[in-house]
């Protein structure tokens, strides 16, 4: 059940990511720019990659057991590559699922950069 939760979780995360690219591909062949709400959702949606991403590894890696955490057992980097890649500044959660909100609602994004 684990594994199968986890790969339908990775599953949907590239399902994402490819219709994400595929839309702005379309918008920018089409010789327009994305706008701030297009450019902002898909900043979002490669942010909760991130999260789909990190909850199909530490899934796997409660499953693991204790010796998940061994140098020698390959799950102990996933979990940390993925961790990284979701703390980074560019596709973190918080900040993206936030500055979404806040341009949908119509408020002041602040300090974001997208």
């Amino acid at each position: 059940m684990r594994i199968a939760e986890s790969a339908a979780e990775a599953r949907a995360a590239e399902s994402l990511m490819l219709r994400n690219i595929q839309e702005a591909d379309a918008i920018l062949r089409s010789g327009h720019m994305l706008s701030n709400e297009v450019r902002l959702r898909n900043k979002r949606d490669i942010a909760f990659c991130c999260v789909l991403s990190q909850r199909a590894v530490d899934r796997l890696f409660c499953a693991w057991g204790g010796n998940g955490l061994y140098n020698s057992n390959d799950i102990q980097r996933k979990l940390r590559d993925v961790k990284a890649a979701g703390a980074h500044h560019q596709t973190n959660w918080d900040i993206y699922m936030t500055a979404y909100g806040r341009e949908v609602l119509g408020l002041d994004l602040g300090s974001v950069r997208f």
